[in-house]
């Protein structure tokens, strides 16, 4: 036996504990990754349901316009009437274009353009059915 070389074998210990702990923190890494969007993707959808839940339906929506027009009527407030237009929640489509055209109505009337913003109401309230 040659006494110069005792164990001299090379071990693959270090180097295979080294993977698995590299292996070990990638896959913490990747798991933690996934809860976090998870939690952002959660959350997205908490705040879309609850913003779903707070759209008017249709029927409240018109009521809601019909009496901003019937206060603008007696008051002649052209400032709460565009206030409360901008606060309303639109539920759907086909009513985007007629709160457009009343909201620029109101501003018109609210920034002293009193005679295109009188057109501008008289016109939607001829336009859209769900007005009169």
């Amino acid at each position: 036996m040659d006494s110069s070389y005792p164990h001299s074998h090379r071990s693959w210990f270090p180097f295979i504990l080294m993977g698995l702990s590299l292996a070990l923190l990638a896959i913490i890494f990747v798991v933690r990754s996934n809860n976090d969007q998870a939690a952002k993707l959660k959350a997205v959808t908490d705040a879309e349901s609850q913003a779903a839940a707070n759209v008017p339906t249709n029927a409240e929506y018109e009521a809601g316009v019909k009496a901003v027009l019937a206060t603008y009527d007696t008051d002649q407030n052209a400032s709460a009437a565009y206030t409360s237009l901008i606060a309303m929640t639109v539920p759907q489509v086909s009513y985007q274009a007629g709160h457009l055209d009343l909201v620029i109505a109101f501003a018109q009337l609210q920034s002293g353009d009193a005679p295109a913003g009188k057109t501008h109401l008289n016109l939607a309230r001829s336009t859209y059915a769900w007005l009169k």
